[in-house]
């Protein structure tokens, strides 16, 4: 998703958080909770 080298503030420590919806068909990464990625398995 990233190229780590273009990260601005790589030296810091990042929390990383995948979240699933009830039905585990879409599922989310948080970085710092913020919302980065959405994956809906439905549309594959």
């Amino acid at each position: 998703m990233y190229d780590v080298q273009s990260v601005s503030d790589k030296e810091k420590t990042s929390l990383f958080e995948i979240m699933w919806s009830t039905d585990r068909l879409k599922t989310a990464l948080f970085i710092n909770g913020r919302c980065h990625a959405i994956f809906d398995f439905t549309k594959m």
